[in-house]
């Protein structure tokens, strides 16, 4: 009994490749101490958003003032003496050399108290950017300092999002054949938008393009 036959005729197909991909905002800072200290007060959760100057961390500066007010003891030590040996020697009784070393005294003075001014400033830390704060690592009371492998927290600018998936060597050189262009940067322009699946397997309402590719492919 003969079947019927039927001619397929070539047709285009739309093929969808799915990569993981790690999402990470326009700017990531990390937030980290300038100064040691105890973590005194943490005024944001994760997930936060927050706007560039708003308060994250307070950290005790008991110890840093005690050596401001030591600091401006010394300041204060070092003008008396300077305001003292100044009409001597513009009487001429004792040499001008000691008033110079006591003005160099002065400002070395002044310069101790500024830079431990300035360390108690650091103990209130702010956002440098608008964002969404990450993963908290420490607790209050914690230690801290400039030198912590893990940063105090990260702000992320997410207004505009970045995802980042790999290609293996099959994967790219299927890349380069599909698109037409000279350069990546050609080829990247006539691709097709692409769609962000979340981890519940729907689709992101906003679609994106493919922007970049580095050097570096997956083995």
């Amino acid at each position: 009994m003969p079947f019927p036959v039927q001619t397929i005729a070539p047709q285009d197909a739309v093929v969808f490749e799915e990569y993981t991909a790690n999402l990470e905002g326009q700017q990531n800072v990390e937030i980290r101490p300038k100064v040691n200290g105890f973590i005194q007060k943490i005024y944001v959760d994760e997930g936060q958003v927050v706007k560039k100057g708003q308060l994250l961390f307070k950290l005790e500066t008991q110890t840093l003032n005690q050596d401001a007010s030591a600091a401006k003891a010394n300041v204060t030590a070092a003008q008396v003496e300077v305001d003292r040996l100044k009409p001597l020697v513009d009487r001429k009784i004792i040499s001008n050399v000691l008033l110079e070393t006591a003005k160099a005294k002065l400002a070395q003075a002044k310069a101790a108290y500024g830079s431990i001014a300035s360390n108690i400033g650091f103990g209130t830390i702010t956002s440098p950017v608008n964002g969404v704060v990450g993963s908290l690592p420490y607790r209050e009371g914690s230690l801290v300092n400039a030198t912590n492998e893990m940063p105090l927290t990260t702000v992320s600018d997410t207004k505009i999002m970045r995802a980042y998936f790999s290609l293996n060597e099959k994967q790219m050189i299927n890349f380069s054949r599909t698109f037409e262009g000279n350069t990546v940067a050609q080829k990247l322009k006539n691709t097709p938008e692409v769609s962000l699946l979340l981890v519940d397997g729907s689709e992101y309402e906003i679609k994106g393009r493919l922007e970049t590719v580095n050097g570096l492919v997956d083995p």
